[in-house]
């Protein structure tokens, strides 16, 4: 579940029955909100939803939603892609860029600015195997060269769920590296990821 800026509520997956179902289906994006004094019920989003299954929704500070979709017309098993709040509602676009590949992207987290996105991989050959954690930067509208996470974060086993603290130097996530799924943490500072805007700021 992520927050919905603006909003006392969150966005969720669930595969639970549509309103017009019976039968728990494919997964969907759903927002829950908070009134004040209760929880109200939740609605599914179905400006955003598609046939197949959408998960995983991270959200930036302007609204736009990020989430992962095996729906038809992309490139893997899941890609990632975003639902950008335009004139006469949201807009669904894939990631353009270097993000999505022909292997399963999923479990993303963009940045509150949008300048990066941090999501999970499936057995890409480049990885250390099973669900790896990867950075991708956008760069003038574009998302550039995913850049592995390296063994500060990843191992051969599954590593997904990426989460930045609001206080933006902590990076939480899960591993199965001791054979349970365990939340970790690690100081972003620690990561082997040169970040842009720092980088700039130093050149000046």
């Amino acid at each position: 579940a992520r927050f919905y800026p603006g909003l006392d509520g969150l966005i969720f997956s669930s595969d639970r029955p549509l309103p017009e179902e019976s039968e728990p289906g494919d997964f969907n994006l759903w927002v829950v909100v908070h009134d004040g004094l209760e929880w109200l019920d939740p609605e599914p989003m179905m400006f955003i939803n598609s046939e197949l299954n959408d998960f995983h929704a991270s959200i930036t500070s302007d609204g736009t939603i990020y989430f992962a979709s095996n729906r038809d017309g992309g490139q893997g098993k899941s890609d990632l892609y975003r639902a950008v709040l335009g004139s006469v509602g949201y807009e669904v676009e894939a990631l353009q860029g270097q993000v999505n590949s022909s292997y399963s992207e999923s479990d993303i987290f963009v940045d509150a600015e949008g300048r990066f996105v941090i999501y999970s991989r499936t057995d890409d050959p480049a990885g250390f195997g099973g669900d790896d954690l990867w950075i991708s930067f956008a760069e003038n509208g574009l998302w550039g060269s995913p850049i592995h996470l390296g063994p500060e974060v990843n191992t051969a086993e599954y590593e997904y769920g990426a989460f930045i603290a609001r206080d933006g130097d902590t990076l939480y996530f899960t591993s199965h590296k001791d054979g349970n799924a365990n939340i970790m943490s690690i100081p972003l500072a620690s990561l082997d990821v040169v970040w842009p805007w720092l980088a700039a700021d130093n050149a000046e």
